[in-house]
Formats: structure tokens, C-alpha cells, sequence
């Protein structure tokens, strides 16, 4: 069942890898270097020194008879510092000898890869799932609220299509006084980055209700086509999928004196000629407006795009969906309800004093974060280190949506509002 909805996401990424728990240990890297290289090559005491010129240095290696053996050879600089995360760089001519002798350092994770991100994150972690340029780079996804088939939403005029992006480019080179093409492109990289921020201020498809403005398109490099029809297809990466919402993500984004007119502009904004089936399905009055606005805001903007992948990905790998339910100690008496980002601290079980002495604040970053590290290290949140109260975090299945719904006690209910989530019509321009 592929459910159309639509996506705000605002935050950072957080790249997750997994570890051996005993990675801290500074001796350890040392220790599966020795542990390890000797499987894949035992050393001869035959061995003997030989040379090697390449067309970047020379190397020196050993040779066994008619067998010459280099190891250790560095195809790429190491991704330390601004390389982390980035498309492997060459490594540069070497003045010497350099040491082809022994194997160098292995790397900490060959299998299990894990990235994971919340909002601005978890749209970015959605697109690298669509990308084929992330095949077979990460096994593992985390998806805290926001999912890229959604993005129409904030992004109508630059988000999904290509030919949309197109147009809206070149209106945006000409604010410059500029073409869209590679020397254009080389002019506004120098460009002083105040009269970028003052231009794109100015220009309205980049000013709310278009958050931020710029999204990824289907390029044909990062992602080949619209993603709903990609998902729809099952043409993405395979991996296993954590992903959820909370409860009332819109409410952080709804400024108290919002009205009536501002509920049905921001609807058919996101909307268009599917406005009305939507305004008729959540039908607001001046005293609903507010829950209203938040309702739709969470649904379409945040909630909804997560089970397009989970539908698609539970047809041949393992999804585990929450509903985050927990209205944090601090701001409890703001009424704002399970806001948008709440879930991150429990993850982390990053606690501020007053939330720390609170125990059903306890009880829940004791359920999430076990089961994030658990879900990180094998891949199943129930593996590892046992979830409290013997909880089970069933699979996620399409035909029977269960969730689990973490509140101070987390137990497996179906999905939260699933008439909501079924009956909300698309954006017009997906």
C-alpha cells in the first residue's frame, strides 16, 4: 500500500557506524591488524626485498620466488578532517620509497553500515536510499520524521521535478545577472555569500512557504527519477529501515495567532486543486484551528512519507515504525504536546537536570536508546541488550500496520490515525 504524503524536514544528519564496543580502546586497532592480516596473507620468511616503480612513486614490497607481493597500498587519501563523508580523492605523487611491506589499518566497521538522521537528516537519509550513487554503502537506515516523496510540500517549484527545477534555476541565475551554465555556476561560487542570502530573501520561491527553497531533483546522477514512482517500484537501495514521527510534530511550527485564512492558505499551497478534499477531510473552525494546523502540518508534512518506504521495504527486508508519544518534562506545560526533534535527546539519553529526575523520562530513553544502539549493532532493535519490561518491537508489515508507540510504558499498537494516513490525497504536482 503506498500512502502519498508530503515532507518538511529541518535538522541536521547523524551518521551512525558500527563498531566493536571496545573500539575505544587505543590499542585495539593495533590488535586486528595482527589478529586479522595474517588470514588473508601469511608472511613468508622467504620473503625478500624487491621495488616496484608506479607512476606516482615507488614502492617497496617483498617477493617470494616468481611471487611479488605489495601490501598496503593506499588507492585513496585517508577520509579524515573535510574528506569524511566525501567522494574518495586521489592520493598524490611521493617523493621516496614508500613502505609496501605490511597491511595498513583496517577499517573500523568491511558489513554493517548505518546512517540515520532527524528532519532536514532524515530527508537526506530517504534520498540516499532513492540514490544509486549509495548502492551497497550503507545496509541500515534510521528515519526520525521527514521522507523525501514529501517535499513538495515546502518545495513545489524545485523539488521532484526537473523541469520545474530547470525553470526555476534559470530565473534564479538571472537575479544575478547570470546564465544557468558552468560559467555562471563558477561565477556565483564566488560571489560574497551575503548578496546570495540578501538575493535568495528576495526571491519568491525560495521564501516560505517554501522552506529553504533548494531541494535535491531526479538529475539523473543523484536520483534518476521522481521517487514516489521509484518507491512505488521498489527501485531503491535495500536495507533494513527504523523509522517514525511523533506525535505532534506540527505543533513547534504554528504560531499562536494563526488563523482560519492561514489553515486554508498553507492547504492549498501544499495541495493545490486536492485542497478541497483535503479542507473537507479535516474541516477547521476558529477554535479547532490551531490542533487543526497540527494535525496536517504532522500528517503531511512530517508522518506520512515514512510508510511509502516502509511498504516498499518490508516487501523483502526488516521495518520497525514508532510513534514517539512522550511529552518531554520541560516543556509540558506549554501544551505544545510530542513536538518535532523531541524523540533526539532520549535517543542519545542526553538529559538536562530537571528531565533527568523524572522517572517515566528514564523509563523512556531506556526503551529508545537500547533499541537504537540494538537496531545499529544487528540490525533488529529486540538484539542485543535486552528491551525493558521484555518488550518485543514487532516488524512492521503493510497488510497489518503495527507500531510501536513509546510513551513512560512503550507497548505495540496499529497504526496511529491509519484512516488519516489513508484517506490524505497527495500534492497535485507529485
Amino acid at each position: 500500500m503506498f500512502r502519498p504524503k508530503v515532507a518538511l524536514l529541518l535538522t541536521a544528519l547523524t551518521v551512525f557506524y558500527s563498531a566493536m564496543t571496545s573500539a575505544q580502546d587505543a590499542n585495539l586497532q593495533t590488535w586486528l591488524n595482527e589478529f586479522i592480516a595474517p588470514v588473508h596473507a601469511n608472511k613468508s620468511p622467504a620473503e625478500k626485498e624487491t621495488m616496484l616503480q608506479t607512476n606516482l612513486g615507488l614502492l617497496r614490497g617483498s617477493a617470494v620466488e616468481n611471487l611479488k607481493i605489495f601490501r598496503g597500498i593506499r588507492y585513496a587519501q585517508a577520509p579524515v578532517g573535510d574528506k569524511r563523508f566525501a567522494s574518495p580523492v586521489a592520493v598524490p605523487a611521493w617523493q621516496g620509497v614508500q613502505d609496501a611491506t605490511n597491511f595498513g589499518h583496517m577499517c573500523l566497521q568491511p558489513a554493517r553500515v548505518t546512517i540515520g538522521g532527524e528532519s532536514a537528516g532524515s530527508f537526506a537519509v530517504s534520498t540516499l536510499i532513492n540514490s544509486p550513487k549509495a548502492k551497497g554503502l550503507f545496509s541500515q537506515a534510521i528515519m526520525e520524521s521527514g521522507a523525501l516523496p514529501m517535499v513538495t510540500a515546502v518545495a513545489p517549484a524545485t523539488a521532484l521535478s526537473l523541469r520545474q527545477a530547470k525553470v526555476e534555476s534559470v530565473k534564479y541565475f538571472a537575479k544575478f545577472a547570470l546564465k544557468d551554465d558552468s560559467q555562471g555556476l563558477a561565477e556565483l561560487r564566488n560571489l560574497p555569500v551575503e548578496k546570495i542570502v540578501t538575493t535568495q530573501l528576495q526571491y519568491p520561491q525560495l521564501c516560505m512557504p517554501q522552506v529553504g527553497g533548494f531541494w535535491p531533483g531526479p538529475d539523473g546522477y543523484v536520483y534518476r527519477a521522481n521517487p514516489v514512482q521509484m518507491i512505488k517500484e521498489g527501485n531503491i537501495n535495500q536495507v533494513k529501515l527504523l523509522a517514525g514521527f511523533n506525535t505532534d510534530e506540527g505543533s513547534l511550527f504554528i504560531p499562536p495567532t494563526t488563523t482560519v485564512d492561514d489553515y486554508k492558505s498553507l492547504v492549498n499551497s501544499i495541495y493545490a486543486s486536492n485542497a478541497e478534499t483535503v479542507l473537507s477531510r479535516f474541516p477547521v473552525t476558529n477554535k479547532n484551528v490551531l490542533s487543526q494546523m497540527n494535525n496536517v502540518v504532522t500528517l503531511s508534512l512530517l508522518r506520512s512519507g515514512l510508510y511509502r518506504y516502509a511498504d516498499a521495504i518490508s516487501k523483502n527486508n526488516d521495518v520497525y515504525i514508532y510513534h514517539f508519544n512522550f511529552v518531554d518534562p520541560m516543556i509540558q506545560t506549554s501544551g505544545l504536546g510530542a513536538i518535532h526533534g523531541s524523540e533526539i535527546k532520549y535517543v542519545f539519553h542526553n538529559f538536562m537536570d530537571v528531565v533527568n529526575q523524572d522517572p517515566d523520562a528514564k523509563s523512556v530513553a531506556m526503551v529508545v536508546e537500547t533499541a537504537w544502539v540494538n537496531f545499529i549493532k544487528t540490525g533488529n532493535p529486540n538484539e542485543g541488550t535486552a528491551l525493558p519490561n521484555s518488550l518485543q518491537w514487532c516488524k512492521y508489515n503493510s497488510s497489518q500496520s503495527q507500531e510501536l508507540r513509546i510513551n513512560a510504558k512503550a507497548i505495540m499498537e496499529p497504526m496511529y490515525k491509519e484512516d488519516d494516513v489513508d484517506s490524505s490525497e497527495r500534492p497535485s504536482n507529485i
